[in-house]
């Protein structure tokens, strides 16, 4: 089996050879990309003229695929085909990602600022708390979820918008394009155990059995209606006002990931012991690129504000301990009415 350097640059050798006829002449080099959460060696391959989409492979991941049995020639053919495809499907995207349309399509994400320090320096962002804000430009979607790129100061520099421009037009489109939605997580439970169809006795029963709980003893699940970076939803403050309303006391907010966060009473259990929780799943359960923080919230119902509850070490969501803990009383206040 050959070494991962060896590996690299045989790719980057022979995948010319396996282009389709009119691609032959793409030039193809080895990099470096800096995504939310990870950083990983890239094969990117420059696009041919009158494209603006550069194909862009994961080398890392394809060494794992090798080392997992995959053939040379396998994976070259299926590197062919993502290319071939991505250069068709870019014509169909050439009004999509006209920067005209930028404004009209960007929304928020939610990251966490330690673990992106890299990626962060070249992209606009507003920090909240230990997370920050970044912004998405959709440029299409597909079956399996939403075609975007992240926004980096040189498409916000061309269009001359401002930081607040920015901010402001990605507030509205979400809440638009991606509506804030709070499910009660027995709810969401019982939709993926009681299947469509089943005896309707039976899932009467089972739903009075899950919901019987009183609001301040159920756990909560905030997201967006696509399921798709719903973290965000936890910045519009009404949301959170309108949960803490009826589960009647203040909100500790866990991030489960970048999709979700669940509120639960403040009654639940004290901050530390959560945050114990949050921890052990994230490095368990929670794909590296999909954890969002370490840390839990609070939201305080009369105040209506968000801050952290805990301010753990480990910042950074890999395991690595980074910089020591913010002073106190440092808070950032970007929830939206």
């Amino acid at each position: 089996m050959m070494d991962y350097g060896v590996f690299k640059e045989l790719l980057k050798d022979k995948l010319p050879e396996y282009l389709p006829e009119g691609l032959k002449g793409t030039g193809v080099e080895l990099g470096h990309s800096d995504k939310v959460n990870v950083s990983f060696d890239t094969l990117v391959v420059h696009p041919a003229e009158g494209c603006k989409i550069s194909p862009s492979f994961n080398l890392e991941k394809m060494y794992r695929n090798y080392q997992d049995g995959a053939g040379i020639e396998e994976i070259l053919h299926k590197m062919a085909d993502t290319v071939r495809d991505t250069y068709e499907r870019s014509q169909d995207m050439a009004e999509a990602v006209d920067p005209r349309n930028l404004k009209d399509n960007v929304v928020m994400a939610l990251v966490n600022t330690e673990q992106n320090r890299e990626f962060l320096k070249d992209k606009p962002h507003r920090e909240f708390q230990d997370l920050s804000v970044i912004y998405r430009w959709i440029v299409g979607t597909k079956e399996d979820g939403i075609a975007s790129v992240v926004i980096n100061d040189g498409m916000v520099k061309d269009l001359g918008m401002s930081a607040d421009e920015l901010f402001q037009a990605a507030v509205q489109n979400t809440k638009a394009m991606f509506p804030p939605k709070v499910t009660d997580m027995a709810e969401m439970m019982m939709s993926l155990m009681m299947p469509e169809g089943a005896d309707p006795e039976m899932a009467a029963a089972f739903g009075d059995i899950m919901t019987e709980l009183p609001p301040k003893e159920r756990m909560w699940v905030i997201t967006n209606e696509k399921g798709i970076n719903g973290a965000c939803s936890m910045l519009y403050e009404d949301i959170l006002h309108d949960l803490a309303k009826e589960v009647g006391t203040d909100l500790y907010i866990l991030p489960s990931s970048i999709h979700e966060v669940i509120a639960v009473s403040v009654e639940t259990a004290d901050p530390e012991t959560l945050t114990g929780m949050v921890q052990d799943v994230n490095m368990a359960e929670v794909n590296l690129e999909d954890r969002l923080s370490n840390n839990v919230y609070h939201y305080d119902k009369d105040l209506r504000t968000i801050r952290m509850a805990t301010d753990v070490p480990n910042k950074r969501l890999d395991g690595i301990v980074a910089e020591q803990p913010r002073p106190e009383g440092r808070q950032q206040g970007i929830p939206m009415k």
